[in-house]
């Protein structure tokens, strides 16, 4: 379990519907206390207007992290639903990369509909924007 040190207790959801409404992980945590309720729910976004179909959940106890963590690989509709225990950095670092986003900081420039974008997980901390492009090589057009 991750865990900064101050005491909050988060929890994050990935696989949501991209329509999921603040309503709908409420309804999916029953049982789970939230913390102040609705403005304990933040849903992410990787662009404006574009849910990223994860979202964190700032809960009371530890208790409640736990009955969170029951209902990993739940249904939300037709879909499953991941739950993992966060802290606080984690959570920070998201919703602040959301809101640069929003404010027109740190985009990524002339990404259209008809293109992807690859989110690479697990690099070592010492890894170079070279290592990454030397790694895709032959793979991938760079624009």
């Amino acid at each position: 379990m991750l865990g900064s040190g101050d005491g909050s207790h988060i929890v994050k959801l990935r696989g949501l519907p991209f329509s999921t409404t603040v309503e709908d992980v409420l309804d999916f945590l029953n049982g789970v206390n939230v913390l102040n309720e609705k403005e304990g729910v933040h849903l992410t976004e990787i662009r404006p207007g574009r849910p990223s179909g994860e979202c964190f959940v700032e809960v009371e106890s530890q208790e409640d992290v736990d009955e969170a963590l029951k209902k990993d690989k739940e249904n939300m509709g037709s879909r499953y639903i991941e739950v993992f225990s966060t802290d606080r950095q984690d959570m920070e670092w998201a919703l602040n990369a959301m809101r640069q986003s929003e404010n027109g900081e740190d985009t990524l420039p002339n990404v259209g509909d008809d293109m992807g974008v690859v989110k690479l997980r697990g690099l070592p901390f010492g890894c170079s924007k070279d290592e990454v492009v030397h790694f895709f090589e032959g793979t991938l057009k760079f624009f």
